[in-house]
């Protein structure tokens, strides 16, 4: 993610040309990003692949023009392998859970005897190693191929895939920087949402994506919807930060279902004329007001709509975050992502919290929710 923020600009593009050496590492490596290093560096370029339990980096192979990722071969005094739950190794080409052995392995975490026990484990043949839960399989070159995690497995319509695949596929569309796969929902209900990032400010059309998608997935891996951003939720560690953005897809989801059962009932909460709602005017300025402090704007134009002013999702999300908790007044978020005028959103949840605010569900946001999104960094 920091790479792709430094190759944003032209200087630092040019600046890779100095440079004798790159190691990049720390999340997965898309082929894209691969391809754009392999064509900016003049110098070697690797792929550094480790977790911190293994004392960082474990393996490392050399990026080259034409060729598909890898996360090579083991570093010096280190050890892989690729077993099955058997703990017995896979064949060459087969994918099972990737195994570090060798002088980098921790020896386990501290006050937590559990977690130790369940992801370090005493081999009969190959000593103590680390379970990382990555999915791997190794090539006769003897190089490793990462195919995601093992926990990144879901299950939707009693079809079992990897989320990472739907998001490399994604990743394959020339219009899109950055791809993340959720599921929303329990079990029966449950749905498959994308997230993605637009290249170089390019406009991206959902039906088109899915589209793409369905030339290349089987119908069940097609997500049900696709969210554009200008940015992903990243962690404090500067990676994608899944858990971040299925929360924000739970929370996109619920408004748009609930905007869709607005336009489909007769209740006064339908009514889009701020003219014939009837709201509380000291309700209407304070919630002008948090909107205009909580995004830095010096004044909201009248007529203004969403996409003129320039806010990522993140801003969103606190923007939700911070008008529930203080004004407890649930913010219609489809107006937002549907290019809706601003004092229009502004009407529906005044008018939807004076007038209808009993003929709908309440989407409220816990004191305890809230705190764990402003760890988690949405706002």
């Amino acid at each position: 993610a920091k790479m792709r923020l430094l190759l944003a600009d032209k200087q630092n593009q040019a600046a890779m040309a100095r440079l004798s050496k790159v190691f990049v590492g720390g999340e997965v490596l898309p082929q894209p990003l691969a391809d754009q290093l392999a064509q900016l560096a003049m110098g070697d370029v690797f792929n550094m692949y480790g977790p911190t339990e293994t004392t960082i980096w474990s393996t490392v192979w050399e990026i080259t023009k034409q060729q598909s990722v890898r996360i090579g071969k083991p570093l010096a005094n280190q050890q892989v392998y690729v077993l099955g739950n058997d703990l017995q190794r896979k064949p060459i080409g087969i994918c099972g859970e990737l195994f570090i052995g060798g002088a980098g392995v921790a020896k386990g975490y501290f006050n937590n005897p559990f977690e130790t026990n369940a992801r370090f484990v005493e081999h009969p043949k190959f000593g103590r190693l680390f379970r990382t839960g990555d999915i791997a399989r190794l090539h006769e070159d003897g190089n490793l191929e990462f195919h995601g995690r093992n926990d990144q497995q879901v299950k939707l319509h009693g079809h079992r895939f990897e989320l990472g695949d739907v998001e490399s596929a994604l990743m394959d569309h020339p219009t899109v920087s950055q791809a993340v796969a959720v599921m929303d929902g329990e079990e029966a209900n449950s749905r498959l949402i994308a997230h993605v990032c637009n290249r170089d400010a390019s406009p991206i059309d959902e039906s088109v994506l899915k589209t793409f998608l369905a030339r290349q997935l089987p119908k069940y891996m097609v997500p049900f919807a696709i969210h554009v951003h200008s940015e992903l939720l990243l962690n404090p560690s500067g990676k994608l930060d899944r858990r971040a953005m299925a929360l924000v897809s739970g929370r996109l989801e619920s408004s748009i279902r609930l905007a869709v059962s607005r336009n489909n009932s007769s209740s006064p909460i339908e009514i889009h004329n701020a003219n014939e709602l009837s709201w509380d005017r000291q309700r209407l300025n304070q919630l002008r007001e948090t909107i205009r402090e909580e995004l830095q704007l010096d004044s909201i134009p009248d007529g203004a709509r969403w996409s003129e002013l320039d806010i990522s999702s993140l801003d969103v999300v606190g923007l939700i975050v911070r008008i529930e908790r203080d004004l407890n007044i649930k913010l219609p978020v489809a107006d937002i992502f549907r290019d809706g005028l601003i004092d229009e959103t502004i009407a529906t949840a005044v008018g939807a919290t004076a007038v209808g605010a009993s003929q709908f569900p309440h989407y409220s946001v816990s004191e305890k929710q809230a705190v764990l999104e402003i760890e988690e960094g949405l706002i």
